[in-house]
């Protein structure tokens, strides 16, 4: 038991040392990261605050994110709760402490004494060394610049996205097809966005666009051009993309492309490659930010049961933007998700080489 509190202790402060740096460099102060980390005290979220904030996003979009993330320390807590049997302020110094590592030390053991010690031990260790690496990487990322210069974003890149964080964009995860009256605030919108548009596409081109329709006359043109199966929840939803493909992405390249200046001329005069290339990856990035919608906490409803040219002429009149797909996004209503039909097993997929 020992022997584990110490190992996830020394391996959450190599993530520490990561967080200090990106903190930083996301324009929060050595003072500012060291307060989050000692406050908030849950890596998953820490990392998804400065990630929003790092990418241009607003604080609330940062925020939300970061609380959706923690939430499952809420469900860590229940879970421990029984074993620790804490009142007064142990109570309160539990709950600061109850996070991943903690409680699977804690609940790995036999022995109900033996997990008691182990979820204290853990959470201070991590505590101790989570901090100590955060100010270190604060420290090192303010006096040595980009912290992917030198490696310090290297230990963000390499943690892996919890069980709820896996369920929330697979397993979990389903296609909405009725939605209430929350409403979807811009901040929300944009921040879903700042997430897709880290999507890998060839040669970095980019040439998915995001047309957002809100409520009101927007919402009519656009119903008139839905699928009849598809009008009623479009017509429900208080928000909807119309992801498009811009047919003259590479007029972007110089920009997005700096390596490599004479690309732009490339794509120009070759029209097949153009849209070859536009499709594609286009498509994967509608992927990515089907992934960012249930990212924020938002549900999704993906059709592609619509009037692609009646869109194009209604909305992008001048030729340019192509639509591929039309997204609801909202939270979900009643009896929003149909039953669940089979997926392929590994075994109908896979094959080894």
């Amino acid at each position: 038991m020992w022997r584990q509190s110490l190992s996830v202790g020394v391996a959450s402060g190599a993530y520490g040392v990561s967080f200090g740096a990106l903190a930083t460099a996301s324009g929060l102060s050595a003072a500012q990261a060291c307060a989050l980390s000692a406050l908030m005290f849950t890596g998953g979220s820490q990392f998804a605050l400065i990630g929003v904030l790092g990418a241009g996003g607003s604080g609330l979009a940062g925020a939300a994110s970061a609380v959706l993330l923690g939430a499952r320390n809420g469900l860590y807590a229940v879970q421990v709760a029984p074993l620790l049997r804490v009142r007064g302020l142990r109570r309160v110094l539990a709950a600061q402490l109850t996070i991943d590592e903690s409680t699977a030390v804690a609940t790995a053991q036999r022995v109900p004494a033996v997990g008691r010690l182990g979820f204290w031990a853990a959470g201070v260790s991590v505590f101790v060394l989570w901090n100590a690496a955060t100010l270190l990487g604060a420290l090192a990322g303010g006096a040595l610049g980009v912290p992917g210069a030198w490696g310090l974003d290297a230990a963000a890149g390499l943690a892996a996205l919890d069980p709820a964080g896996r369920a929330l964009l697979f397993g979990d995860a389903r296609t909405a097809n009725t939605f209430d009256g929350t409403a979807v605030s811009d901040e929300q919108l944009q921040g879903i966005w700042e997430l897709a548009r880290w999507a890998p596409t060839a040669a970095n081109t980019q040439p998915l666009r995001v047309l957002y329709v809100r409520t009101g006359e927007g919402r009519e043109r656009l119903l008139r051009h839905m699928a009849d199966g598809n009008k009623v929840k479009t017509g429900m939803a208080p928000a909807v993309a119309v992801l498009a493909r811009d047919t003259r992405f590479y007029d972007h390249l110089p920009t997005v492309m700096t390596i490599r200046p004479g690309m732009r001329d490339q794509f120009a005069g070759d029209p097949q490659r153009v849209d070859m290339t536009g499709t594609y990856n286009a498509a994967l990035q509608a992927g990515y930010f089907l992934f960012a919608v249930r990212a924020v906490g938002l549900a999704t409803g993906p059709m592609g049961g619509f009037d692609a040219e009646g869109i194009d002429r209604e909305f992008f009149p001048d030729g340019r933007f192509a639509s591929t797909l039309v997204v609801n996004i909202g939270h979900p209503g009643p009896d929003a998700w149909f039953p669940r039909l089979p997926r392929l097993a590994h075994q109908d997929v896979l094959s080894w080489a």
